[in-house]
């Protein structure tokens, strides 16, 4: 039992001894090498490894890379393209130009906050349209700068026209265009244009004949047929101007400007709307009438207050108005013999009634509103002036262009408000203001133009005329 014992307690020290060596080993060897294994690994390892993989790698690599080569790549091209060469394509053609501002209006929103990017992007903005702006220009200066064909340039041309008759402007305005000079010589009657033409052959190239005279010049050969290929202008006439009774076809004349025959009278001297030729021989306006110094439409007037027509050769009628001429002169009644100093004494207030052409009953009544105009009841004269080229000149294609230029629209216009006669040409009438198409005078209604008449050629009965016309002159 004792030895048992000390036999349990032996083996008992004995198995503390193992376990104390055994825990002594542990500590000092064993255990040392386990955990320093765990901490270089665990702390070496996962500390290099991820801190500086991860570190390293995605700083380096992807630094590297993404900001070397797309900085070098997108920022040096396209700068130097886009900046540099279409810069330089956009000043030598528009559709090189469109790419690289528009380019740039999408790539370098940031560039607008630098002034100098704006200014280089806005000067080549702007240099480019200024050439495509510039090209145009020079094609809308072209026909102005290029040289007007002047085939008649150096020519002279001798116009025999009414005094007063023309628009200075217009003539100024023809030679400029067509480097013909003008010389400009008047006449005051038809009569006297037809003498001085058949005394001097050549001395002139565009007259202007009343209807009556027309007819005559054309009988007596006087007259040079037209070629209206060099007058398309002419085309522009009223339709019953083109071919008139006194010039058949309008073979030999152009119509420049048309009207009728009647008196002014002041409203203020007068008390009584006035309707008749009549008028004109009463005592009742003794000392206040003047009358035209012009045969055919002095005495036209005379016949037609006998009821005959104007245009009458018989004796007896032309004695007849001879005499009724003679009787208003010799009572006093007329003041005297005028032309176109008729519409200024009437402006003036100096006269009661004065004969006159419709175009100056125009005039006057613009500068006198007290002043009206009448067409009598009995009729009157329609009348035409025209343009017509002599025989005998030698600048006929030059004159065929000067009147052309007359019948163009704008001309025709200038010179019916200067001389504010009634204009022939279709275009201008169209082309009036309501008042003006309303006005009487210069319009006439077609009952006043039913009871005028045209003057007819009398040169048979020329010398019948001129003994009457004598007589009254000499009374």
């Amino acid at each position: 039992m004792k030895k048992t014992r000390l036999a349990l307690i032996a083996l008992l020290v004995l198995s503390l001894l193992v376990a104390v060596f055994a825990t002594g080993c542990s500590n000092t060897a064993e255990p040392s090498a386990a955990t320093a294994t765990p901490t270089a690994e665990a702390t070496e390892e996962p500390t290099e490894e991820p801190t500086e993989a991860p570190t390293e790698a995605p700083t380096e690599e992807p630094t590297e890379e993404p900001t070397e080569e797309p900085t070098e790549e997108p920022t040096e091209e396209p700068t130097e393209v886009p900046t540099e060469e279409p810069v330089a394509a956009a000043t030598d053609s528009a559709p090189a130009s469109a790419a690289p501002v528009a380019a740039r209006a999408i790539e370098e929103p940031a560039a607008e906050a630098d002034p100098a990017a704006d200014d280089e992007a806005a000067g080549s903005a702007v240099e480019a349209p200024a050439e495509e702006t510039q090209a145009p220009a020079a094609e809308t200066e072209e026909p102005a700068e290029a040289p007007i064909e002047q085939p008649y340039a150096g020519t002279t041309l001798t116009v025999y026209n009414w005094y007063d008759y023309i628009d200075p402007a217009v003539i100024d305005m023809f030679e400029e265009e067509t480097g013909i000079t003008v010389e400009y010589v008047n006449f005051t009657t038809n009569e006297e244009m037809y003498t001085k033409l058949e005394a001097s052959p050549g001395a002139y190239d565009v007259i202007f004949p009343s209807d009556y005279i027309i007819e005559r010049l054309v009988n007596d050969d006087m007259l040079a047929e037209l070629n209206y290929d060099n007058m398309p202008n002419a085309a522009g006439l009223m339709d019953w101007l083109k071919t008139p009774d006194y010039d058949e076809g309008g073979a030999h004349s152009v119509a420049y400007m048309w009207g009728t025959v009647g008196y002014l009278y002041n409203t203020t001297m007068v008390d009584r709307e006035l309707t008749s030729w009549d008028d004109m021989f009463s005592e009742e306006f003794t000392g206040e009438v003047l009358m035209m110094d012009s045969v055919r439409d002095t005495l036209g007037v005379a016949l037609k207050s006998l009821g005959y027509s104007m245009n009458s050769v018989e004796r007896s009628e032309l004695e007849e108005a001879r005499d009724k001429l003679i009787q208003q002169k010799q009572s006093g009644v007329c003041a005297g013999y005028l032309v176109d100093e008729i519409k200024d004494k009437m402006v003036g207030g100096e006269a009661a009634i004065g004969l006159v052409w419709s175009g100056d009953a125009l005039y006057a009544m613009e500068k006198n509103e007290d002043l009206a105009y009448c067409v009598p009841e009995e009729g009157s004269n329609i009348w035409v002036d025209a343009m017509c080229v002599p025989a005998a000149s030698q600048n006929k294609e030059a004159a065929e262009c000067f009147i052309d230029f007359m019948c163009r629209p704008d001309i025709a216009r200038m010179n019916m408000d200067y001389i504010y006669y009634s204009t022939p040409i279709q275009a201008v009438v169209d082309g009036m203001s309501e008042e003006e198409a309303a006005n009487e005078v210069l319009n006439p209604p077609q009952d006043v133009v039913d009871r005028c008449e045209f003057f007819l050629d009398v040169s048979e009965h020329m010398d019948l005329y001129e003994e009457i016309w004598m007589d009254v002159r000499m009374a």
